[in-house]
């Protein structure tokens, strides 16, 4: 995924500034749009957003995929002993962290 950043924010095929992508982006697309993919993730933890299957399957196939992927690897992470055992390690030695951010 994250050679897929570079390549999407090069301007290759399908790129638009501005995040405008989704369901209206050119068909065919090999570099997900990661500000729809972004957008639609952090919409999942807002309690007023609403209707997050239908934003999916309105997603180009490779942003729905993207996000998909993206979903199960935060899941797997958060289910992994070592992250949590890494997070209280930093936070003993006083660094910030995503779960002690200051």
């Amino acid at each position: 995924v994250g050679q897929g950043t570079a390549g999407g924010a090069s301007g290759g095929a399908g790129f638009k500034a501005g995040g405008a992508g989704g369901a209206g982006a050119a068909k065919g697309r090999n570099n997900p749009d990661f500000v729809v993919v972004y957008t639609y993730l952090a919409e999942l933890f807002d309690p007023t957003v609403r209707e997050h299957r239908q934003k999916l399957r309105s997603m180009s196939p490779i942003d729905r995929e993207t996000a998909l992927l993206l979903m199960r690897n935060l899941g797997a992470n958060l289910m992994c002993q070592r992250m949590w055992e890494d997070q209280i390690q930093l936070i003993g030695a006083g660094c910030p962290t995503f779960v002690n951010p200051s």
